[in-house]
C-alpha cells in the first residue's frame, strides 16, 4: 500500500446490543476493564444474529425518512434502547408507555420503556 491509500476501517460493534447484550468497549482485549459489558444469556457468548454495528465513514451523515403524515424525520440508523440499559442519574432521551418522547434524567420509573443517548456535534 502507498502513503496515501489505506486500509478499509474495521466494523465496530454498537456498545448495546438489541438482544440486551453490552459489548465491551476496554482498550484491553484479554480482559474487560469494568466498562459496563455484559452477556444477555439469550444466545451463547459471542455468538450474535445481524448484530448492529457503529458507522465507521469519518463524514457520517445520518440517514432518516419522512413519516406517512410528512410531520416527522425518523432516524433509520439509530434505535430506542431497552430501559433496563439505560444509565441513571444522567441526561439521556426517554420514551413512554404512550410512545411519546422528551429528554430527561432516568432513575427506574416504570413509566419509561425505552432510552436512547444524545447526539453530539459532529466535529
Amino acid at each position: 500500500m502507498s502513503d496515501k491509500e489505506s486500509s478499509p476501517a474495521q466494523p465496530v460493534l454498537t456498545k448495546h446490543q438489541s438482544c440486551g447484550c453490552i459489548v465491551c468497549t476496554c482498550e484491553n482485549e484479554d480482559q474487560c476493564q469494568g466498562c459496563g459489558a455484559k452477556h444477555c444469556g439469550n444466545h451463547a457468548v459471542g455468538a450474535r444474529l445481524n448484530p448492529p454495528y457503529e458507522p465507521v465513514c469519518d463524514s457520517y451523515l445520518p440517514s432518516y425518512s419522512i413519516n406517512s403524515a410528512k410531520t416527522v424525520a425518523v432516524a433509520t440508523d439509530t434505535y430506542w434502547q431497552p430501559i433496563d440499559t439505560a444509565p441513571t442519574g444522567v441526561k439521556v432521551q426517554l420514551l413512554g408507555k404512550g410512545n411519546v418522547a422528551t429528554y430527561g434524567t432516568y432513575y427506574g420509573d416504570q413509566f419509561w420503556t425505552h432510552w436512547c443517548p444524545l447526539p453530539k456535534r459532529q466535529q
